[in-house]
């Protein structure tokens, strides 16, 4: 599957749980997240996409399918705080009960020079602190 944003052939396609669809885009039941620049875009039903888990797409992601699926549409959500500010809060919210670290992902994902994010990942950082305080 290619990246729409990138380029790149080797999104990955991953199940979203049933309590995160409402993050998903168009709250699809498969996304795909770009492991180059972290795009996120909803899965065609008709595609042909073997779903994987989230936590395929790199190292810094949480092991837990769910929660590696979280990070992942959470990824897809910073692309725009001002628009997606209620779901970034509620998702972060989620994620962080569950016991991940999004900030520590953040950081990995991006102090990682193979990872070219579409999303300025340290400029975010600070403005997604001040937005979930």
């Amino acid at each position: 599957m290619r990246c729409d944003a990138c380029g790149d052939e080797a999104m990955v396609a991953f199940d979203v749980p049933d309590e995160l669809r409402e993050f998903a885009p168009e709250e699809a039941d498969v996304a795909a997240i770009c492991p180059i620049c972290l795009s996120v875009r909803a899965v065609d039903d008709g595609a042909d996409a073997a779903a994987a888990s989230a936590a395929s797409v790199h190292d810094a992601f949480p092991a837990d399918p769910d929660a590696a699926a979280g990070v992942a549409l959470l990824l897809g959500l910073l692309e725009s705080l001002v628009l997606n500010k209620p779901e970034i809060q509620s998702l972060v919210d989620r994620l962080e009960d569950g016991g991940t670290d999004v900030f520590l992902v953040l950081d990995r994902l991006s102090s990682d020079p193979d990872v070219d994010p579409r999303v300025d990942l340290e400029r975010r950082r600070p403005q997604l602190q001040q937005l979930i305080e």
